[in-house]
């Protein structure tokens, strides 16, 4: 136990600054770029996670989004790729849920996750900013992985192997 103590990673003032730096730079793109979905002011800073690898935001929509109306937003900003659009039924707007990410090398690194509500309307997104390529692979990789477990189909959807190509 004392070992670990002693020689436990610890985030130093340089560290920080440089994911308070990331946050900021994610902000201040993403309201540029998806200004229908991200509005820094709309942020709820109380549920903002900070870990070693990634920041976990969460943002209510200015105005409720269709989950057509959404996937428009995304498709019309650069680099941002859609990972997974899923249906948990056809017969229903509500439980779409839809996942994207910004293509490694094209902006700051992010994955931003919304579902649909009883309307069929989002209302709020989900938003993880990462600090490591490796870390933002290993998590889209795993929410492509649990997606394909749920019940329900794709209404799109690309593949690991597809995924990976975009890595490397």
């Amino acid at each position: 136990m004392f070992y670990a103590l002693i020689f436990a990673p610890r985030k130093t003032n340089r560290t920080i600054s440089m994911t308070n730096g990331t946050i900021e730079r994610f902000l201040e793109s993403a309201a540029l770029k998806l200004p229908a979905i991200i509005k820094p002011r709309l942020e709820n800073r109380t549920a903002r996670e900070v870990y070693d690898e990634y920041a976990y935001l969460n943002f209510s929509l200015p105005e409720d989004l269709s989950i057509e109306e959404f996937c428009d937003e995304l498709s019309e900003s650069y680099g941002t790729t859609v990972l997974y659009h899923h249906m948990r039924s056809v017969d229903t707007d509500y439980g779409h849920s839809i996942c994207a990410f910004q293509e490694p090398g094209t902006g700051v690194m992010f994955q931003l996750c919304a579902t649909t509500d009883s309307r069929g309307k989002i209302t709020e997104a989900d938003v993880k900013v990462f600090f490591s390529l490796e870390r933002m692979l290993a998590e889209l990789r795993a929410t492509l992985g649990r997606a394909a477990m749920q019940t329900g189909r794709f209404a799109y959807g690309i593949t690991d192997h597809e995924l990976l190509s975009l890595f490397f």
